[in-house]
């Protein structure tokens, strides 16, 4: 069972849920919005966006560009090396990545 909003309920998350071509804003807040319906579904507490997280995961996906892959590894490099950065200092950290593509319908924050 689906616990993204439905069809019926789109508006749950904004107008830009079923859209493809978003702007970056738009898409990242949609996607959040998102996660939180479904993990309040779920009795999970909402997540929040996080500054440096983002930043992690443009480095990540600035990675992937530039070495034209779309891997967990851009240009063979272990998982945790684009990463190394927003790392360093810290006593323990859990890093953990999905990674997805969708074209066509599927490409959209909620799946038409």
């Amino acid at each position: 069972r689906s616990l993204c909003p439905t069809p019926r309920s789109a508006g749950t998350c904004g107008p830009g849920g079923a859209q493809l071509g978003l702007d970056r804003q738009t898409a990242q807040l949609t996607m959040l919005c998102l996660t939180n319906y479904a993990r309040q579904h779920s009795g999970l507490a909402p997540l929040s966006l996080n500054a440096t997280l983002t930043t992690a995961g443009d480095a990540k996906l600035s990675s992937d560009v530039t070495c034209a892959v779309f891997s967990h590894e851009p240009c063979g490099q272990p998982f945790d090396t684009v990463f190394a950065t927003y790392t360093e200092g810290t006593a323990a950290f859990q890093i953990g990545e999905n990674i997805a593509w969708g074209t066509g319908s599927v490409a959209a924050p909620r799946p038409r």
